[in-house]
């Protein structure tokens, strides 16, 4: 600590003021790169339930597309057979939500609907997704799920976090979310912060190699 810091209290509190800045800076890039990478995963499903791709190749299509997908992107951790279903289950349930937003009346309000949908969808890092998937798409308990959503990214919770209220049944207790969606971004401070700029999704994502170094992740995500 430099005697400027100790000494000059106007000094101190311009470094703290930066270090925020940067910190929101680092989970501002980090949040956009996880919501390209969720677009992209969004997209993968698409095409897979487009092309009906299971039936139309058969009973080792994902297998034989986790390999051709690992071939042409070695880089990438990401195409495990369990991840490429996870996928075609995500667009297929979350895109309820899309469609929902098609119903509400009036072009301008649906508008706002599917942004909204849009806006918290992808803000929560994958984990949290399968998590959710896990749990709701069997029995298709969309707003439970859209519940627990914007709870992750209004109150920061970190993927155990969302697995302890889910089983606790914290949706059942305080009904459906609030309409409104005043977050966009995690909490600087918040668990789910520090989850999603260590994303290791985000990190392959980005082509990043371990050890994953500070000036690294900026570089790459800025």
């Amino acid at each position: 600590m430099s005697k400027l810091i100790k000494t000059d209290a106007d000094y101190s509190r311009w470094i703290q003021e930066l270090k925020d800045r940067y910190r929101c800076a680092q989970i501002k890039a980090a949040t956009r790169v996880n919501q390209e990478l969720l677009r992209f995963y969004w997209s993968v499903g698409r095409d897979i339930v487009a092309r009906d791709a299971e039936n139309k190749y058969g009973s080792g299509f994902y297998k034989n597309l986790s390999q051709d997908l690992k071939d042409a992107l070695p880089e990438s951790d990401g195409f495990s057979r369990q991840n490429l279903q996870y996928m075609k289950k995500m667009y297929l349930f979350y895109r309820q939500a899309h469609t929902n937003c098609q119903q509400v009346v009036g072009n301008s309000e649906s508008e706002m609907c599917q942004q909204l949908v849009g806006d918290f969808i992808f803000l929560v890092p994958w984990g949290h997704h399968c998590t959710i998937i896990d749990t709701y798409f069997e029995d298709g308990n969309l707003d439970a799920a859209i519940f627990y959503l914007k709870k992750t990214v209004e109150d920061g919770w970190s993927r155990n976090v969302l697995k302890t209220f889910i089983d606790s049944g914290l949706h059942l207790r305080q009904g459906k979310a609030q309409s409104s969606f005043s977050r966009l971004l995690p909490a600087p401070n918040s668990d789910l912060a520090q989850e999603i700029t260590r994303d290791t999704y985000i990190f392959d994502f980005t082509e990043m190699t371990e050890p994953y170094k500070e000036r690294e992740l900026k570089k790459a995500l800025l």
